[in-house]
Formats: C-alpha cells, sequence, structure tokens
C-alpha cells in the first residue's frame, strides 16, 4: 500500500498539487517528485510509520522517499482554495479521492492551449529605477522563471512574449533540493530542450549552474555541426530521444560539456572531451546532491559516448568490458540522438548496432569466443 492509499484509508485528505496534478491531466507517468497538500500535521503523516525528512524549502514541510520517488508533503490547515504559485497553472490540484481537478489559479484554458501569458506576473518582474534587487526580489525572479521552464520543458507550454521574463543575475533563492528537482522534472519532460534553453537565455544557467554556460560560448565547425554551438547541438539531441529516461537525458544534457575545458591535439579540436566532460558532469550531479549511482552511470556514458562510432574499426577485445555493461544499450542511444543531432545521420548508429548484436550473440554461444571464433578449431586445431 503506497502512501496516498494509506492516507485514504485513515481518512485524511490529499490532493496532487501543481507540477504532479498536470502530469495527471498530461497523463505523464508520475516523474521522480511527486507533490502532495495535505490537510492535516506531521504528526498525522508521522503516524502512518514513514520516515519524514526535513529539506527546509518554502511550501514543503516534509519529505517521504518511497520507491524511488521522492515525495514532498505541505501540510494544510484546510482544503486548498486559493493561488499559491506565480503561474496559475502550477496552483491546480487533483482530488485522488473523486478525480477532480481544482483550478485554483482560474489558469485550465491556457493549460487546455498549453499556453503561458507572462503579463499576469508582471508586477513581479520590474524593480523601481535606481534600487538594487534585494535578497527577496532575487528569489522571486528565479522562481519564475522556474516555474516558467518546468512548464515549458516538462509539457511542452509555449511561453508568450518570453522577454518578459526577469533576467537572473544571482543565485540566490533556490535551494539544492529544488535545483535538482528542477533539473529532473525538465529531463524526464517531453520538450527539456525549450526548458533549459528558457534556463540558459534567462540567465539561470549562468547563476546557478556556470560549469554549463561555456557551452553556449563554445562554436562548433559549421563543417560538421550546421545545428549551431556547443549548447544548441545538446538541445537538438534532446529531440532525437526515444524516451524520456532520466539517465539518458542527463548525459545528452552533459555529453559534450568537457568541450569548453579542452584542448586541439593532432587535428581533434575538442582532444580528450569526453574524458573531461565525464570529471565536469560528475562534480556538478554531485553537487546537486544526485545519488552516487546516477553520478556514476551519468559519468559513465559521458566517458565513453565516443566509443559506439569506433566500434567496427576495434577489437573485440578492447571493447568487451565495454559491451558486457548493463548500461552499453543506453550508450548506444545517447550515441544515436547525438549524431542524429548533427548533419551525419544514423548510419554510424546502425553500424554499432550491428556489432553489439554480433558481440551478443557470440557471448551467448558456447561454441565460439566473443570474436566469433569457432572454440572447437581454437582449441583442436
Amino acid at each position: 500500500m503506497n502512501l496516498t492509499e494509506r492516507l485514504a484509508d485513515r481518512g485524511i485528505r490529499h490532493f496532487f498539487a501543481g507540477s504532479s496534478a498536470l502530469d495527471h491531466y498530461f497523463k505523464l507517468k508520475h516523474g521522480r517528485t511527486v507533490y502532495l497538500d495535505i490537510v492535516g500535521s506531521l504528526i498525522d503523516i508521522a503516524k502512518i510509520g514513514e520516515e519524514l525528512q526535513y529539506p527546509g524549502v518554502e511550501h514543503i514541510d516534509a519529505v517521504i522517499t518511497e520507491a524511488g520517488s521522492t515525495i514532498c508533503i505541505r501540510c494544510l490547515d484546510r482544503d486548498p482554495d486559493r493561488k499559491d504559485t506565480f503561474l496559475p497553472h502550477l496552483s491546480f490540484r487533483l482530488d485522488p479521492q473523486t478525480r477532480h481537478y481544482l483550478d485554483l489559479g482560474n489558469a485550465y484554458g491556457m493549460i487546455r492551449r498549453k499556453a503561458v501569458d507572462l503579463t499576469d506576473v508582471a508586477s513581479f518582474l520590474t524593480d523601481t529605477p535606481g534600487r538594487q534587487p534585494t535578497r527577496d526580489r532575487h528569489a522571486q525572479r528565479s522562481r519564475i522563471v522556474m516555474e516558467a521552464a518546468l512548464l515549458a520543458g516538462r509539457y511542452g507550454f509555449e511561453i508568450s512574449q518570453p522577454e518578459l521574463l526577469p533576467r537572473i543575475d544571482a543565485a540566490e533563492g533556490l535551494s539544492v533540493f529544488e535545483q535538482r528537482t528542477l533539473l529532473i522534472q525538465i529531463a524526464t519532460g517531453l520538450r527539456p530542450d525549450l526548458g533549459f534553453g528558457l534556463l540558459m537565455s534567462s540567465g539561470f544557467v549562468a547563476a546557478y549552474w556556470p560549469v554549463l554556460l561555456p557551452m553556449d560560448e563554445t562554436e562548433h565547425s559549421k563543417e560538421y555541426h550546421p545545428e549551431g554551438n556547443v549548447w544548441e547541438h545538446v538541445l537538438e539531441s534532446f529531440v532525437h530521444r526515444k524516451s524520456r529516461d532520466a539517465i539518458i537525458t542527463l548525459a545528452l544534457l552533459l555529453h559534450d560539456c568537457g568541450k569548453p575545458y579542452s584542448n586541439s591535439e593532432d587535428g581533434n579540436r575538442f582532444h580528450k572531451h569526453a574524458e573531461i566532460g565525464a570529471h565536469y558532469a560528475r562534480r556538478f550531479l554531485r553537487e546537486l546532491g544526485f545519488p552516487d549511482t546516477v553520478v556514476d552511470e551519468v559519468g559513465w556514458l559521458i566517458r565513453w559516448h565516443m566509443i559506439p562510432g569506433a566500434l567496427p574499426q576495434l577489437p573485440v577485445f578492447r571493447t568487451r568490458a565495454l559491451m558486457q555493461s548493463k548500461l552499453f544499450p543506453a550508450l548506444l542511444e545517447v550515441y544515436r540522438c547525438d549524431l542524429s543531432s548533427t548533419w551525419r545521420g544514423p548510419d554510424g548508429y546502425y553500424r554499432a548496432c550491428k556489432v553489439y548484436r554480433r558481440f551478443l550473440r557470440n557471448e551467448s554461444n558456447p561454441f565460439r569466443d566473443s570474436e566469433g571464433r569457432k572454440l572447437l578449431r581454437l582449441y583442436v586445431e
């Protein structure tokens, strides 16, 4: 019995809130973060027997980890009845008992159209001339951009007049917990290119995730990458995903983050960028508090993301350990998206898949070695 079932069993009123209600509305599988409004106290939740954590984040009273998901709980003294976010779309609620939605922000028309009108928050976006923004003002700006990027990246909302979004010039207002949650919700969304693109253009990336900023300042050779600079190439790679898998999307986001920090050598403009990128990606994910398993898997995919293109030329004994990894199919998917976002097309991906399928056949054949040679002939003749 999961948490919502236990809450219902005890007669505790609860509602899916914000992005969790929108996930239900758009029939998206819940992400790794679930938001619940509960009419009750922390004592009521503690009586269920769950181990509560306290992230110290505005509008989140406690967190419960369950089946790989982070459930963020806000305790209320009555049913939610008013808008409590800058963008009204995220004041959407779902009553799981009645399956009825609560449109607290009067935003249902915009939700249906997948549209965001920023004029409603214009008063939060302008500062008095000659006065420096306060810490609270920085926090408001960050949260407005965060909400807009979430709607764009997770659901594909169109942001009208994006020039109205505030410019983020200081990393104030968002905790590491909120940054990590935002990153994973956009990464597992329908249009991460829109969400991450908005975070870059608003200055959010420069303020909060500066290790990613140089990608937008590093040009590619137009002969190989007519899609644009390194950052534009990364955004284009998202379009070719076949699934919203978090590990694959995080690897795509970070797969070329080492290019701005690499040097040209032996005709290779971005020499060892995969190794360098794996280092920066691991550090970035650790700083955001991602579990070691996520850090290691994403780092592995980035470290070896160039290998599939070389598979047809490499002897199997050089790549056997890599192809034996459970992550190798994900590596092929990262390579396919990377390759498809350039002018070269997916032919290299299909060649790599052919090598991998042949390797799997030989590995499962007790009469052949991993190179495909017959063992009887190898050892007897």
